[in-house]
């Protein structure tokens, strides 16, 4: 008997049962006769019925040399499409930049083929700028040339397409690249150099010269890779020889001043303070020599507290430091400007400064401005909070715990998640206050009260000690409710002054405590409490890649459904992928840099985007973040998550403008 059956993409399979066996015929996408099979070329074979089991053998052999003799023909027909489509390209030059080559190792053939693709590309670029620059130039002008296109050999060139095929033992390869599309390349390229600067601006205006210093250098390499080696940034030209002048001029205005310098307990404490135009530096790598090596020190405020254990500092008559003016301490440049720096003579931007260690005891603040005589701080109540001596004591109890990593007095706490908390900032990062004097601020919030801005070192297996600072919310009995590292507190002056102007300062303070929640989430690795900043029907979007779930009625995006096919991730989908991450790294660490917050026309929403750098024990990336926050339920939600890493055109950066809301 026969029966048929239709599979899962609608193509439609017959079988035959005969005497004690089992015939299955191909599938096919038209309907089969009986006693026919259709090969997916559309090849038609004639088979006998099968009466009896004595002919089985007869009919295996005869349909095994149909099966090998099919894809001997599939193969034969696509090597002629091939070639046919090579003869197509060869045939437009006007069209096409193509380099063609022959051997018999694959690889070596490939690249073979590129190189005589870029050595053609040369060629016809080479005359256009030698037409537009003078002759005692061109020899330069050619030799750079040569070096950036050399840069998009090797595989690295965008668009770039292959075709293949082999005959006998030779392998014969064409690269190409249609003439437009290369011509993207570098416009492109434009792009991503007006990016570095536009942030290498906003950055100084901050005071934040690490990402100064990193933005100005990445602009200049990359502009060693345009055709012109130069580029038109608002109305100014940009050369790498002026960039580099910039960043020297910046670093030379540094001021560095000794704050305090003692030796006690077989240990050598030096606290440095750090300023730029007579105002605090919010941001900057340095590198400190101890005695031995140069050691890799980061700071996101003025004060640095280093720490130099040993008998042999006791004697120490000077500091030598260096200045990271790349700010690469985290090795996290892409694999192109690493080549581009690698391959042109890039300047040597080092600034030396040796500190003279002279006895300097650490400043204490006047015993009537300490609450807590053993802490070196001095409250500003601004706020005229009167649980300040509770908290007060209780934060010496935290610090204490922080200091001898143990937690063993959890009266202190308000529940069971702050606990949580404080157990994972313990367990991933080393908190410990610095000794230097500080003066930290009380602000009234929406739940209570937050102490900001205490000055903590933060050391991670794998990754360098930084200075960071924290906030600290406590309720109206004393008790700490919450922990977080600090967005940059010059952004947080910055916001605060743009949200008492605007009269909503109470949402801003919002969702920046927040994103300092956020961001604590994820550098104490607590799974749990990423889950919690996410709405169930979030839209979670992951590079360029985002699947749309479900959002409130009241908020629509103006993607097309092809651009919305192409986001990839669901809440679950997220957690379970942000899960694995925790445990596979060591460490987790986000960073913001440029920051802004924009009012929705849907009152307590808000669109937030920053540039974001990421790194962890395996990966490192940096690129724009938006997050879509509701504030209009018991606790903030995460409706849309985007990240679009390098991503430095502004035209392509999710904001609120693509979103409508009704």
């Amino acid at each position: 008997m026969q029966t048929r059956k239709k599979g899962d993409n609608g193509i439609v399979a017959f079988k035959k049962i005969g005497l004690g066996m089992e015939e299955v015929v191909m599938w096919s996408k038209v309907p089969i006769n009986r006693d026919c099979l259709m090969s997916r070329n559309g090849l038609l074979f004639c088979i006998k019925k099968i009466d009896a089991v004595p002919k089985r053998k007869f009919y295996m052999k005869k349909l095994l040399f149909i099966l090998l003799i099919i894809p001997v023909f599939l193969s034969a027909q696509n090597t002629d499409n091939i070639k046919q489509q090579i003869a197509t390209i060869q045939s437009q030059p006007d069209i096409y930049y193509f380099g063609v080559a022959e051997g018999k190792q694959r690889k070596e053939t490939d690249q073979k083929a590129l190189q005589e693709l870029m050595s053609k590309i040369y060629i016809v670029v080479s005359a256009e700028l030698t037409s537009s620059t003078s002759e005692s130039g061109s020899g330069e002008v050619n030799d750079n040339l040569e070096k950036v296109l050399n840069t998009y050999t090797y595989g690295r060139l965008p668009d770039v397409q292959q075709l293949s095929y082999k005959t006998g033992p030779i392998f014969h390869v064409l690269r190409f690249i249609k003439k437009e599309d290369y011509k993207k390349i570098f416009e492109n390229k434009k792009i991503e150099v007006c990016g570095f600067l536009r942030e290498a601006k906003e950055n100084l205006e901050m005071n934040q010269l690490g990402k100064t210093f990193r933005n100005y250098y990445r602009a200049a390499v990359a502009i060693e890779a345009l055709q012109e080696a130069s580029i038109m940034f608002e109305n100014k030209v940009y050369t790498p020889e002026i960039i580099f002048d910039e960043i020297r001029c910046i670093a030379g205005d540094i001021k560095v001043e000794l704050v305090s310098n003692i030796y006690e307990y077989e240990t050598r404490y030096i606290v440095l303070d750090f300023s730029f135009n007579n105002k605090p530096i919010n941001d900057l790598n340095i590198e400190y020599y101890d005695l031995h090596d140069f050691i890799s020190q980061k700071t996101n405020s003025n004060l640095v507290q280093l720490e130099l254990y040993g008998k042999e500092y006791k004697d120490m008559e000077k500091l030598s430091l260096k200045i990271d003016l790349k700010e690469d301490m985290y090795n996290s440049y892409n694999e192109q400007t690493k080549i581009l720096s690698r391959l042109f003579d890039c300047e040597e931007l080092e600034e030396y400064r040796e500190i003279p260690l002279k006895k300097k005891k650490v400043i204490k603040i006047k015993p009537k401005k300490r609450i807590i005589p053993e802490l070196n701080i001095e409250f500003v109540n601004n706020a005229n909070c009167q649980v300040l001596d509770k908290f007060a004591d209780n934060l010496f109890i935290l610090f204490s715990m922080l200091d001898n990593e143990c937690l063993d007095n959890e009266s202190i706490f308000t529940d069971d998640k702050i606990i949580n908390r404080i157990e994972q900032v313990i367990d991933c990062n080393h908190t410990k206050l610095l000794k230097y004097p500080q003066e930290v601020s009380i602000n009234k919030t929406v739940f209570g009260w937050e102490a900001r801005q205490f000055g903590v070192s933060v050391s991670c297996v794998g990754f360098p000690t930084r200075n960071e600072t924290v906030v600290i919310d406590f309720d109206e009995s004393g008790n700490i409710y919450n922990f977080g590292y600090t967005i940059n507190p010059a952004l947080h002056e910055l916001f605060e002054a743009q949200g008492t102007a605007a009269g909503d300062w109470d949402y801003r303070q919002i969702a920046i405590k927040f994103l300092e929640n956020y961001k604590t989430s994820y550098t104490t690795k607590n799974i749990d409490d990423v889950e919690t900043l996410y709405s169930d029907d979030a839209i979670i979007i992951t590079g360029k890649v985002v699947k749309r779930t479900k959002l409130d009625k009241e908020i629509s995006t103006d993607f097309s459904d092809e651009e919305i096919i192409y986001f990839k991730k669901t809440k679950k989908e997220h957690i379970a992928s942000q899960r694995e991450v925790f445990k596979k790294n060591r460490f987790v660490w986000l960073q913001f840099d440029t920051f802004n917050i924009s009012v929705a026309p849907v009152d307590s929403v808000y669109g937030v985007s920053m540039q974001q750098n990421y790194y962890s024990s395996t990966y490192k990336d940096e690129g724009y973040l938006f997050l879509l926050i509701d504030f209009r339920g018991d606790q903030p939600l995460i409706h849309v998550r985007n990240w679009q890493p390098g991503e430095w055109d502004l035209a392509k950066q999710m904001k609120l403008e693509n979103f409508r809301f009704y």
